[in-house]
């Protein structure tokens, strides 16, 4: 706290630094160190020219990154001195707050080389931070053996930590057309059951699990290849019984003769 001649005389209780205060020290400090070099003037050019940055990485039409825990995309634009709008564009981006281990980002410079400064409609409070994803060990398990012509039960075991609103499960035919899908609602889901008699005809079929955060795919096991049963065979259509001849009636019937019905077939002639 300051005095009214600003001299501090009290001091609060330190705590981290918002995404927000973080965004305007590396404006102010991106903003001092091009003034700097304009005036040392060492070729006129400054140090956010051609996407370079204090971490010698740079930013361009072929620069990708890998992402590895506790990356996000504001921290990698810092990196690389770009923007987290141009990394968003760049690579098909719905959600910005999820990004997976592993996933390799392309990483342009932004239009016209602006500064790299988000503008947050919503700040994260103090100790928020993007919920992470890790997909270690996401795989599907069963069934490894064959699908049955009718329900069967899928298996698989969970991803090693991320902030999931369920899984799904994709089945594709021999010629790689989604064909089914049945889906979980439950974060802590291993298993879901599916009816195989419903995804049309074939034998061979291809089935995955997809695991789900906001309703978006954030991890994707690999494809296990099965043949399904075949349907049941069908007999053949029940026979109409024919009504039996009445015997007595005056007529003689298919199946009366005048052995059976000498009264309605018999020769009086």
């Amino acid at each position: 706290m300051l005095d009214e001649d600003g001299n501090i005389i009290s001091f609060g209780e330190p705590r981290p630094a918002t995404e927000e205060e973080l965004q305007i020290g590396d404006l102010v400090s991106l903003m001092l160190s091009r003034i700097l070099d304009d005036d040392g003037g060492d070729d006129g050019s400054s140090s956010g020219q051609g996407g370079d940055n204090a971490n010698g990485m740079q930013c361009g039409p072929n620069a990708t990154h890998t992402v590895v825990a506790g990356d996000t995309l504001f921290a990698i634009s810092r990196r690389y001195g770009t923007t987290v709008e141009a990394l968003v564009a760049a690579n098909n981006i719905i959600n910005g707050n999820i990004i997976v281990v592993g996933q390799v980002l392309n990483v342009p410079c932004s239009m016209g080389n602006e500064l790299p400064i988000t503008i947050i409609n919503n700040p994260p409070q103090v100790g928020d931070s993007p919920p992470q994803i890790d997909c270690t060990g996401f795989r599907a398990t069963s069934p490894t053996d064959g699908f049955p012509f009718g329900p069967v039960t899928f298996f698989w075991d969970p991803p090693a930590a991320g902030d999931f609103n369920g899984f799904r499960i994709n089945v594709y035919n021999e010629r790689g057309e989604l064909v089914g899908m049945f889906e979980t609602g439950d974060p802590n889901a291993t298993n879901v059951i599916g009816n195989m008699s419903t995804i049309g005809g074939g034998f061979s079929f291809a089935w995955e699990v997809v695991a789900l955060a906001g309703g978006v795919p954030v991890c994707v096991s690999d494809r296990i290849s099965l043949f399904r049963e075949s349907p049941p065979e069908q007999g053949p259509p029940p026979q109409e019984e024919k009504p039996k001849p009445i015997c007595g009636n005056g007529k003689c019937e298919a199946g009366e003769d005048a052995e059976y019905c000498y009264v309605d077939c018999g020769n009086f002639a």
